[in-house]
């Protein structure tokens, strides 16, 4: 379905005048990652509405993504994988939001810990996701800029709601978590240096 989207809408955009035949490729790469995208994020937003969670899923992605964007760590082989594995994580992260009560102390904790996995790491290439030289060093500035204001954010927020905060510290784990799976898996699964 995303494929025959992109091909119509990258059809239409040369039909008007708008691209050139011979940018069809670049155009049709980067609208097929903007249907994947916005396809994540309704889903994700179903999901949390299915499940009583919206506020919840809301906030989770709005730390999760720019982070994840950043940070970089495992990426899936294929998008329908991708796609899976994103569905799966947010319906695992609702649950855990939902069945488990932190405390200000264990979001401190989660916040602080997760937060210095990040910083320490970031960016990480995937053999899936490659990164350049310089993109190593634009993403990992990028990255710490996002993770300074969020875990700010998140630390902040423990005074005011700490269920509103466990939400920013959970996007974080999550991100420290992908940022260490590809240093988990075995060595010719790791992309190179």
């Amino acid at each position: 379905m995303i494929d025959f989207l992109t091909k119509n809408s990258v059809e239409i955009l040369i039909r008007n005048g708008i691209i050139e035949e011979s940018e069809k490729e670049v155009y049709r790469f980067g609208i097929s990652g903007l249907y994947r995208f916005l396809m994540n994020i309704i889903t994700s937003i179903i999901i949390g509405l299915l499940l009583g969670m919206l506020w919840q899923t809301v906030i989770f992605s709005v730390t999760y993504i720019p982070l994840r964007r950043f940070a970089g760590g495992y990426h899936a082989k294929t998008p329908g994988r991708c796609y899976f594995l994103s569905c799966l994580l947010v319906v695992c992260v609702l649950m855990l939001l939902k069945h488990v009560a932190f405390s200000v102390t264990a979001v401190l904790i989660l916040t602080v810990a997760a937060s210095a996995v990040v910083f320490i790491k970031a960016p990480v290439a995937s053999e899936n996701k490659p990164l350049l030289d310089q993109e190593k060093v634009l993403y990992r500035e990028k990255a710490r800029r996002i993770l300074l204001l969020e875990g700010i954010i998140a630390m902040a927020l423990t005074f005011y709601s700490v269920e509103v905060a466990s939400c920013l510290a959970v996007a974080i784990g999550c991100c420290a978590l992908m940022v260490m799976v590809p240093m988990l898996l075995p060595h010719k699964a790791r992309a190179k240096k």
